[in-house]
C-alpha cells in the first residue's frame, strides 16, 4: 500500500515543512511527501531544492475565480486549512491509495504503526482527539471549553484511504470550507477543524485513534510526561510517535506555546530538551531565512495589493449573497 503525506505552507514556514517531511520519510521510507505552497514562488517550484520532498503550487489545482475568492475571503491560516480537502482530493486523483495530512509544525519519531493497523482493519480514515481525559478547571488555558470551541479532533493530522466514502467526505467538507473556514468560535466555526466533529457520525467507518503517543502537544501535555532514554523520546513510558509543536517560537525555546499558559517549561526537564532540539533543527533548516519572508498578501490582477478594508467589504458582499465571476479583476 503506497503512502502519501502532505502539508500546506507559505514560504515563511518552509523550515518547519522540511523538518516534518524529513522525519516522515525517515520512518516511512519509500513514501511520497508533498509540500503544497500557498504563495507564488516560481524559483522554488522550478528548482525543487528539497527533493525527495516535492513542492507543489496550491493555486494550480483551483480555477482562477475560485482561487481569487479564497484568497480574498481568508487570512493565511484560514486559507491553509480551507484548501486542505482539495489538496487531498488532488492526490487521490493522481492515484494515491492512503493520504495523510500533517501540520508543518509536527515531527515524527517513529512510524504510524497503530494508525496504519486501524486502516488495514477496515477504517476509512483516522482522526485524533485533542484530549483523552478532562483538563483541570482551574482558570488556566487551555481548558475543556477552549477545546470544545476549536473542535473535538485536532486536524493537524488526518488520514484517509481512497474510496467513495473519502470522496464524499472531502466533497462535503470542501463545500463548507469554501465559505465557512473562519477563525470564529463565537459563530461555532474554527477553520476546518470544528466541521470534522460530524465526520464519525456521517461516516461510521471513520476511525478515532485514542493513543497517547500520537499528537502530543500543549493541550494534552498535562496528561503526558515526556522523557528521553538514550536516543529515544518517550511519552508516559512508551516511544513517542509524533509531537505537535503548535504555537512554538524557535527564538524563544523555553516557552512551550503562545496559545497556552498552563505549562511553564522547567529548563532541566526532558520537555525543555525536546523544545531546544526542535529549535536547533529548525535553525539548521534555514529558519532565519524563510521566517523573514512576508506572509503573502492577495493582489488584484494588475499587481495592486488588496487593502484590508477592501478585503472586509468583499467578505461582507459574499456573506450577503453577491458573486464575482473574477474576484481579482482590477477596476
Amino acid at each position: 500500500m503506497s503512502l502519501t503525506f502532505f502539508t500546506i505552507v507559505a514560504t515563511n514556514y518552509l523550515a518547519q515543512a522540511r523538518t516534518l517531511g524529513e522525519s516522515v520519510l525517515a520512518h516511512h521510507p519509500g513514501s511520497r511527501f508533498v509540500i503544497w505552497l500557498l504563495d507564488d514562488n516560481p524559483a522554488l517550484l522550478e528548482k525543487q531544492p528539497f527533493a525527495p520532498l516535492e513542492l507543489r503550487a496550491v493555486e494550480g489545482i483551483f480555477s482562477h475565480s475560485a482561487w481569487g475568492e479564497l484568497i480574498l475571503r481568508y487570512d493565511i491560516l484560514e486559507l491553509a486549512t480551507a484548501v486542505k480537502p482539495r489538496c487531498m482530493q488532488s492526490l487521490f486523483e493522481e492515484g494515491a491509495e492512503q493520504v495523510f495530512y500533517i501540520d508543518p509544525d509536527i515531527v515524527f519519531f517513529r512510524p504510524l504503526k497503530e494508525a496504519l493497523e486501524m486502516m488495514e482493519a477496515g477504517a476509512m480514515g483516522v482522526l485524533i482527539p485533542h484530549l483523552l481525559a478532562p483538563l483541570p478547571r482551574d482558570g488556566a488555558l487551555p481548558d475543556d471549553r477552549y477545546i470544545l470551541r476549536s473542535g473535538i479532533y485536532n486536524l493537524g493530522f488526518l488520514a484517509l484511504s481512497a474510496g467513495e466514502e473519502s470522496d464524499a467526505l472531502l466533497a462535503w467538507w470542501g463545500e463548507w470550507l469554501k465559505t465557512d473556514c473562519y477563525r470564529d468560535p463565537c459563530k461555532g466555526v474554527f477553520v476546518d477543524q470544528k466541521w470534522m466533529d460530524f465526520a464519525p457520525i456521517f461516516w461510521p467507518r471513520m476511525g478515532i485513534l485514542r493513543d497517547e503517543t500520537y499528537n502530543v502537544a500543549y493541550w494534552n501535555l498535562p496528561h503526558r510526561k515526556i522523557e528521553r532514554r538514550g536516543e529515544t523520546w518517550y511519552v508516559n513510558g512508551r516511544p513517542l510517535t509524533f509531537f505537535h509543536f503548535s504555537g512554538f517560537d524557535p527564538e524563544r525555546p523555553g516557552i512551550l506555546s503562545k496559545h497556552q499558559n498552563r505549562i511553564a517549561v522547567k529548563p532541566w526537564t526532558d520537555l525543555a530538551k525536546l523544545l531546544k532540539w526542535y529549535a536547533d533543527t529548525l535553525k539548521a533548516h534555514d529558519y532565519a531565512t524563510y521566517a523573514r519572508v512576508p506572509v503573502p498578501l492577495p493582489r488584484f490582477d494588475n499587481g495592486v495589493p488588496v487593502d484590508p478594508v477592501v478585503r472586509r467589504l468583499f467578505q461582507q458582499a459574499l456573506e450577503e449573497g453577491m458573486r464575482f465571476p473574477d474576484p481579482l479583476a482590477a477596476g
